[in-house]
């Protein structure tokens, strides 16, 4: 009899953690699978013409959509395919469709293939997007109800959507960030490789480099090797590219600032043009402002107060 009670009990045991790693797994891959079926859905409407629908379904998130998507890795792709040519693509760039300069590191150029131009800005750009959502299943992790849907607002937020729909080159950045982030987990040494990761990131868009602080977390001697390797990698990098990163340096407005974009003179300017990002209104604006306006005043009637106390 106690044999029977025993075998029922571990039976009804390993039922219950059957059901909890059944639930852990559905928990994992709802917002990888929901967000795959929503770019399915977004893909279709555009590939069979839909673009009204297309435009509106962007457009009820606050997303004002340019006449086609993936219009981030167009300018990339444009930029190299005008460097090709022998164009001063830091200064003006007539590939592109809005004819912006590239703004971004030289190195995008030189790691991009000579076959790759504007024609290919489709299927880059969509395979840029589903890689970045296959990701989620490695970064998103919710174990309850309420996180499963905290995390989900988070993954068909505006500003994600955004950055898929145009296919922003932060997408790279952000999974090379994720590999490097998954080699850090590794034991040691070969953790150290996760720096490599972070440095080539940091090459492309430059704030990846500030992961370099983990380095302080090291040993005395591989925090020493790494950051020395880290800093050969950026002065061969500042060297070789000399050249295009100080035109691209002085070319950059002096007075260029959400600030001055937002509350400069030209009171009719919305926040976002459809060439720029979301759309936005004269509330936001406004409010905008009126935040930053009582900010700075509130910093020049502390520094009134402190010199008062003095």
């Amino acid at each position: 009899m106690r044999e029977r009670f025993a075998r029922f009990g571990c039976s009804g045991a390993s039922n219950s953690t059957g059901r909890r790693a059944a639930s852990k797994l559905a928990y994992r891959v709802a917002i990888p699978f929901g967000v795959l079926s929503l770019y399915a859905i977004m893909a279709g409407l555009w590939l069979s013409g839909a673009h009204s629908l297309y435009f509106g379904a962007l457009r009820v998130l606050g997303i004002e959509p340019f006449s086609f998507p993936f219009l981030d890795t167009h300018a990339v792709l444009a930029a190299a395919e005008c460097g090709r040519q022998g164009i001063e693509i830091y200064l003006s760039n007539p590939c592109d469709v809005l004819g912006r300069p590239h703004v971004y590191s030289p190195l995008w150029l030189a790691i991009l293939p000579g076959v790759l131009g504007t024609g290919a800005a489709g299927w880059v750009g969509a395979s840029l997007g589903l890689l970045f959502l296959l990701s989620l299943t490695v970064v998103l992790r919710p174990r309850t109800a309420g996180e499963l849907f905290i995390l989900g607002a988070a993954a068909v937020s505006p500003m994600t959507v955004y950055a898929v729909e145009r296919a922003n080159n932060d997408l790279a950045v952000f999974l090379l960030v994720i590999c490097g982030a998954i080699v850090f987990t590794a034991p040691r040494p070969f953790r150290l490789f996760s720096y490599g990761l972070f440095v080539a990131a940091g090459l492309l868009k430059y704030y990846p480099l500030a992961l370099l602080i983990l380095v302080a977390g090291e040993r005395r001697r591989d925090a020493m090797v790494t950051a020395a390797a880290a800093g050969c990698a950026l002065i061969l990098f500042g060297v070789a590219f000399y050249s295009e990163l100080n035109t691209a340096l002085t070319s950059i407005p002096a007075a260029s600032s959400y600030f001055t974009e937002v509350c400069g003179s030209s009171g009719r300017r919305r926040v976002a043009r459809p060439d720029r990002g979301i759309a936005g209104g004269d509330a936001v604006r406004s409010g905008s402002c009126a935040n930053a306006s009582h900010g700075s005043a509130a910093r020049a009637r502390a520094t009134r107060l402190g010199g008062r106390r003095d």
